[in-house]
């Protein structure tokens, strides 16, 4: 049941699928991860209990429709 979970500067180019299964998550830390900007953050839609998402300096393009979703 993890709630919280940080990959900050990880160097990730892709999310690993296996996040679409943590469905406690409350927080993802996914900044600074500049190989991320061209990442499918689909699966996080099955996130339903997400409250907080840092994509700060991942240079991602924040009108994505998905992200839009997120919020």
């Amino acid at each position: 049941n993890l709630k919280v979970l940080s990959l900050s500067d990880c160097w990730l180019t892709y999310l690993p699928p296996v996040l679409g299964e943590l469905v406690c998550l409350e927080e993802l830390d996914l900044s600074e991860n500049i190989g991320l900007a061209e990442a499918d953050f689909s699966l996080l839609l099955s996130l339903k209990n997400l409250k907080i998402l840092d994509l700060s300096f991942c240079e991602v393009d924040k009108t994505d429709l998905v992200l839009a979703e997120l919020q």
